[in-house]
Order: C-alpha cells, then structure tokens, then sequence
C-alpha cells in the first residue's frame, strides 16, 4: 500500500499546474489537478486533472490508477451497493453465483479448534461477504457475468453516492470529479507525456475486462469474544440446538445477512450449551463433526 501511495503521488505530481501535454493531437496545459476525496470512503477516480487546449477546450482526465498486482474492486458489497452495482435483480444474481458453489461451502471446516491456514485458533465462522475482483480470489470464488453497464459502474463509480461522485479537489468540490474515465496502470513513468499515453478509456477497459466475485469468511474469535463488525454476509451460517447439541446450517438464498444478528445468534446457542470457546467443544455436543478442525487433522 505506501508503494502504491508513492507511485500515486509520483504520477500526480507530474500533472503539475502549468504543464504540457498532447492528447489527440491537441496541446494542453494542466490548469487544475489533485487527489479526490470524500467525507466518508474513497472516490473511483485516484487522480483528478483538468487542462486546457490551445483552442480553449476544457477536459478532464479522472484517472483511476491501478498496479499490476491490484484485485478489490468492490468489498463489504451490502444490498444497497448490490442493487447500484447489479439492477433490480442484483439478490438472484448473487444467490445464484454462491449457489453455484455450494458444494465448495458445505465441506469447508466451520469450527477451528487448531489454527487454520489463514485462520486463528478458536474461530467459529459466521458466514462469508461478497467480494468483486479483477482476478480469482480464493477457493469460493469464480467469475461473474455482467453487462458492460455493470462493468462500468465498478470501475467508474457512476451510481456512487453524490459524495464519492462529486468530491473534493483541493478542498473545492467539483461536479463528478469521482467518476472516473479513465484507467492507469502503475509502474515508473519517464515524463507527463509517457503517462497520457498510456491511458485507457474506461468504456475501452471494460469492454475486455473480467470480473470475479470472491466470498471471504467472518469468524467470531471465541477466545477474544470478538468479530469484524456488522459485515453483510451474502452467505451465512444459522447455529442452532437441537437435542443439546450445536448444529448448523448454510443459508444461500438470504444476501446480506447481518454479521451482528449471526454471531449473536451463534453466541446464545452456545451460552445455552455452556461452550465458552472451541475447546469446549466435543463430539458430544456438536452434530456434525466433520465441520470441525482439531487436533487430530
């Protein structure tokens, strides 16, 4: 991340007020440029610059700057962003892209006795957020089809809130500045000219560009008694007792699911069955066992 800032800044400062450079084969000169921002999250565009024409035309170049190695294009999705993002018919675009992978959900351990991979011991999973990247992002992911409009409202921000869309430039507020058009990918630029170059119109980019949805697990951490937050989950795990033992069951057809009613949920059923954390659980009180990491793995 500070490399990524380093190159961002790198770039932006060679669109200094008062440069020059041709595009289309027209000069410009840099008359306005800087970093948007918000109140609340970031804007799409990472670079804003405005610039003037020998002839008096006025452009705007609102650059959203990515290193090769970049991947979230939208995290923590909730069903607001969803429906922005997807349409009116964004809740069976997603149950119908997790459904595909369900099999891959049912055998995954839930209860982690031992450490897991990326996984602290004593983690009971709550469920997993849906993810958009740009590239394959784990076990539970795969790609996701969408038309060129919902392409275009990723990587631009077109139906951001007005705050993300109409940020702040150097303090000044300015009309869709948050928007992006086009696309920069991040290496060591020689000059200002070299930069321009190598832009890519957004609707360009988008024409070819593959999406991939990635779904990242939210675990309760029984020995901090902790989660990560309110985290909408798109698929989501119901803890219940029954006849005195813990069991479960994955819900797919229910985004987004609130993180905190989950682990709540998950909590009082362990309270009822006097587990404080996972070394309290036993195959005695857990039904099914093979959703459980031990020792013995």
């Amino acid at each position: 991340m500070k490399s990524f800032s380093l190159s961002e800044k790198a770039v932006l400062l060679k669109f200094e007020k008062g440069s020059f450079f041709v595009y289309n084969d027209l000069k410009y000169t840099v008359t306005n440029s800087g970093k948007p921002t918000s109140s609340t999250g970031e804007p799409k565009t990472d670079i804003y610059v405005e610039a003037k024409s020998d002839s008096g035309d006025i452009v705007e170049f609102k650059i959203s700057y990515k290193q090769p190695n970049a991947d979230f294009l939208e995290n923590k999705i909730n069903a607001i962003r969803a429906e922005q993002i997807l349409g009116q018919g964004w809740k069976q675009v997603i149950i119908s892209s997790v459904s595909n992978l369900e099999s891959k959900f049912k055998n995954r351990k839930l209860v982690f006795k031992t450490k897991g991979s990326r996984t602290e011991k004593g983690s009971i999973t709550l469920g997993w957020k849906f993810e958009i990247l740009d590239k394959p992002g784990g076990e539970l992911s795969a790609k996701i089809d969408l038309t060129l409009e919902q392409k275009l409202d990723i990587f631009s921000g077109t139906n951001l809130g007005e705050d993300k869309k109409d940020a702040r430039v150097n303090g000044v507020k300015i009309l869709n500045s948050g928007i992006s058009n086009f696309v920069l990918y991040g290496k060591d630029y020689d000059d200002l000219q070299s930069i321009v170059d190598s832009l890519i119109p957004i609707k360009e980019y988008c024409k070819d560009a593959d999406l991939y949805f990635a779904c990242k697990a939210l675990n309760y951490r029984t020995f901090r008694k902790k989660w990560d937050g309110n985290r909408p989950l798109c698929v989501y795990v119901d803890w219940f007792v029954i006849a005195d033992r813990l069991d479960h069951k994955i819900i797919f057809n229910a985004p987004f699911a609130e993180g905190n009613k989950v682990a709540k949920n998950l909590i009082k059923s362990m309270v009822s069955l006097a587990i404080s954390n996972t070394d309290d659980i036993i195959e005695s009180n857990m039904v099914d066992w093979r959703a459980v990491k031990d020792d013995e793995e």
